[in-house]
């Protein structure tokens, strides 16, 4: 997962990338973060789906932060906006980018941990997926697995950098999976 952070100011950038080391590591997740001092220098290096969220103060030299979550949101709707600024002037205003959090500098911790709650929220029960492998039980995250296949008596879940083995058959799989729009049954298995 990839993070952007767009502002102007260096203490700022800094202040927010350690703020955010620290929640991530807290939510055992890990991120890339990138740096952008000016709208122009992060547009210049995004494409789309590139970030999962970008961290975007809006009063800056040059293009504003408002101009650029609304070309943000034209390319890559499915990106996070963070805005984070000195005062709630563009909060209505943040609605049309559909901004998933707006935070007021300074603001406290538990307003970055909640901004995190909203971009990212912490797995449920529905989000994984029981399955008995050699080592016992296994959970996995359902949004990590590319695709399951049937490899002569065993099932091959197949996840970023790991294959997991499984004796359960393709039905019972299915079956766990059915109503998920990312899964579609092919072929026999």
């Amino acid at each position: 997962m990839q993070l952007a952070i767009v502002d102007d100011l260096t203490a700022d950038r800094l202040s927010l990338r350690e703020q955010l080391m620290v929640e991530l590591a807290e939510r055992r997740l890990s991120a890339g973060i990138s740096e952008f001092e000016s709208g122009e220098a992060f547009l210049e290096a995004f494409s789309p789906g590139a970030f999962a969220a970008v961290f975007l103060d809006i009063y800056m030299g040059g293009i504003s932060g408002m101009e650029v979550a609304k070309i943000l949101y034209a390319r890559d709707p499915r990106c996070k906006i963070v805005f984070l600024t000195t005062s709630q002037e563009f909060l209505l205003e943040s609605y049309a980018v559909r901004a998933t959090y707006y935070l007021v500098k300074p603001f406290p911790p538990a307003r970055l941990h909640q901004a995190l709650e909203f971009c990212f929220p912490p797995e449920t029960a529905a989000d994984t997926l029981p399955i008995h492998s050699r080592e016992g039980t296994v959970i996995l995250s359902r949004k990590e697995i590319l695709y399951i296949e049937s490899v002569e008596r065993l099932r091959c879940i197949h996840l970023p950098g790991r294959t997991v083995e499984t004796a359960d058959s393709f039905g019972e799989l299915a079956a766990l999976l059915d109503g998920n729009e990312r899964f579609l049954p092919c072929g026999r298995g």
